[in-house]
């Protein structure tokens, strides 16, 4: 499912739920979508922690220890990843475009009303 998010001016489509594009992609799509921040905590997560612990080895065996690690790590950002993008473009001051966005963002627990955050700060 895709929303629109909207400011002044700028207007972003935005998918939710499970990312197949971060599943097959990994830490490439952040940098496609502009998000440096998640782009090179992901791409330090792909290259840094299979050498940490497994250690810097030439075999196949420490290949597809690897592989696999890397692949794991795509699946559990594959299932969060989008979320993650959504919720910062909110705080950072987008607003969805249509009622039916809004629905959405309401059912994945994303977007709160101002009304209700300000009758909950008492």
């Amino acid at each position: 499912m895709n929303i629109r998010l909207k400011r002044e001016g700028i207007q972003r489509t935005c998918p939710l739920g499970f990312s197949w594009t971060t599943l097959i992609f990994g830490w490439m799509v952040p940098f496609f979508r502009w998000d440096f921040q998640w782009g090179l905590t992901m791409m330090v997560g792909a290259w840094v922690l299979p050498t940490i612990w497994e250690g810097y080895t030439l075999s196949w065996g420490h290949f597809l220890l690897r592989f696999h690690l890397g692949v794991l790590l795509n699946i559990i950002m594959a299932i969060f990843y989008n979320a993650i993008y959504v919720a910062e473009l909110l705080q950072s001051g987008f607003l969805p475009v249509t009622t039916d966005d809004e629905e959405a963002l309401f059912a994945y627990g994303l977007y709160i009303e101002e009304e209700e955050m300000a009758d909950g700060e008492t």
